[in-house]
């Protein structure tokens, strides 16, 4: 396995995984292993001035990378298409991978190892639109990219998952809000379609996170101060998609809005990185199991007012 980074000021790295080393929780980051990033900047990876990493995620060399961008265009690379970089280099620039047109930038990533029939693809942006397309559809992309959604002008793309077509969808906001949904209830549609909206998003707020029930049984939350805690996902009762949703957190001065949020068993690590690209490894187990409304306990300590970037889990 390997992780993969998107920076904010554009470059991608791929790295093979080598962060053996656990930190307690609450611990200090460090930077113990290796990652990959795509995005405008970050460090785990080094960084520059005003650059940050903007997502990790976990993959193999084999695996099909989905990358999509703000213009909702799909691009396909295999995961060893994607130079190696030490685990402090910057990475390299997404535009010498990708052929994006001026303007363009990746805002979300996926890996999948088959595109199948009985397979589909769950895109979710910012403002909560969500839409759902067979996999299938994605077998051929040619070089310069392939139309997956349309996406309005002052929305964007913020996370796709490959779903079974029987899952339960969860869609997170920063500011706490929780929307479950069963994903039959979402019909597939097709490459130009805009999708529905899956939760309505108030003012000064954002879609987050997108997870789906194959990938745990728990919702494990973080914000952007470090705080984070587990909650049972059985607390959040299916819905009809559109809602705004049930409270998952209550954000404060102390804990920051929330950043991020994996669905998880307890027998994973989950990999926190913070803008400067800092990072550290936890047990999941360790990490408290509480209520809809409790802030959590400190999973990560930043120096400078620093903020926590992202967050990724990786299967033991």
């Amino acid at each position: 396995q390997a992780h993969k980074m998107i920076k904010e000021e554009g470059y991608f790295k791929f790295s093979p995984e080598q962060v053996q080393a656990y930190t307690t929780v609450g611990g200090a980051p460090h930077l113990d292993g290796n990652y990959t990033v795509f995005g405008e900047v970050v460090k785990g990876m080094a960084t520059i001035d005003d650059d940050f990493v903007k997502e990790v995620f976990m993959t193999t060399n084999h695996s099909t990378l989905m990358f999509i961008t703000n213009l909702g265009r799909m691009y396909i690379k295999k995961g060893y298409e994607i130079p190696e970089a030490g685990r402090t280099s910057r990475g390299v620039a997404i535009i010498n991978i990708l052929n994006l047109k001026q303007g363009e930038y990746v805002t979300a990533g996926v890996d999948s190892k088959e595109f199948s029939e009985d397979k589909y693809l769950i895109m979710a942006t910012k403002k909560g639109i969500i839409k759902k397309i067979k996999l299938s559809e994605f077998n051929n992309v040619r070089v310069n990219g392939i139309k997956a959604i349309n996406i309005k002008d002052d929305d964007e793309l913020i996370a796709c998952k490959v779903s079974t077509g029987k899952d339960d969808i969860f869609l997170i906001t920063k500011n706490g809000l929780c929307m479950r949904f069963n994903e039959e209830n979402l019909r597939d549609m097709g490459r130009n379609a805009a999708g529905v909206k899956g939760i309505r998003v108030r003012e000064n707020d954002e879609l987050i996170a997108l997870l789906l029930t194959n990938e745990g049984k728990e919702i494990l939350l973080v914000s952007e101060n470090g705080l984070g805690k587990r909650t049972n996902s059985e607390e959040y009762n299916t819905k009809n998609r559109g809602g705004k949703g049930m409270t998952c957190y209550k954000p404060d001065e102390k804990s920051g809005r929330l950043v991020g949020a994996e669905l998880v068993n307890g027998n994973e690590d989950i990999v926190i990185i913070n803008e400067k690209g800092l990072i550290i490894r936890l047990s999941v187990k360790n990490v408290s199991l509480m209520g809809r409304t409790a802030k959590g306990v400190r999973l990560m300590k930043n120096e400078d007012n620093t903020k926590v970037a992202s967050i990724t889990k990786i299967k033991k």
